[in-house]
């Protein structure tokens, strides 16, 4: 395997991972013998199917997954081998990496671009101003939280008719006009807290 970087811009970068079938052929293999072994096909014996028929069902799917992880753990590594402060996620460039045709023993290319972390610093002194709020609470503010945290952590309960700052929480449904629920329709749960309005379950 081999793995190389190219700046394309002031903070972009791409980067270039070169796998040969020597960086996974083993490891596919190694896990279709497992699945030779497991393997519960029709007209053989348990662990007698023969290796070319399991790398015919399954040579693919298991090559994808192997191959993912290969470029995905590569490039992670890389990445932080080398200290690079990148913004966000690699990005795959499908447009610099070749079609895939199929072919699990040849060399393959993928790219994929990085967002560049741009340097900058801070510099402080004492003569630096800093805005310093000193919140006050008070007793309302200080009741207003606890009945926020009550009503956010009490008990549920079905009572048939609400009183004022109760809170809510019901299912809104689409009716016909015979006040029926048609098929597929449309429904909203929501939380809503009573204001002066009572309401009967």
């Amino acid at each position: 395997m081999k793995i190389t970087q190219e700046s394309t811009g002031e903070l972009t970068a791409t980067i270039k991972i070169e796998i040969s079938p020597a960086d996974y052929t083993e490891k596919v293999n190694k896990i279709l013998k497992d699945y030779q072994r497991k393997a519960n096909i029709p007209g053989f014996r348990p662990g007698k199917v023969p290796f070319g028929m399991v790398k015919k069902m399954y040579g693919s799917s298991v090559f994808a997954d192997e191959l993912n992880k290969l470029l995905s753990e590569s490039l992670n590594n890389y990445i932080e081998d080398n200290k690079i402060e990148i913004l966000g996620q690699p990005l795959a460039n499908d447009q610099l990496t070749p079609a895939f045709d199929g072919d699990e023993d040849k060399d393959l290319e993928f790219y994929f671009d990085l967002g560049l972390m741009p340097e900058f610093s801070l510099e402080f002194s004492d003569k630096t101003a800093v805005d310093y709020f000193k919140i006050k609470i008070d007793e309302t503010m200080v009741d207003n939280y606890v009945d926020d945290i009550r009503r956010r952590n009490g008990k549920m309960i079905n009572p048939e008719v609400s009183a004022a700052g109760d809170t809510l929480k019901g299912e809104f449904l689409e009716l016909d006009a015979d006040g029926n629920i048609p098929e597929g329709a449309h429904s909203h749960q929501s939380v809503y807290i009573t204001l002066n309005i009572n309401f009967r379950s």
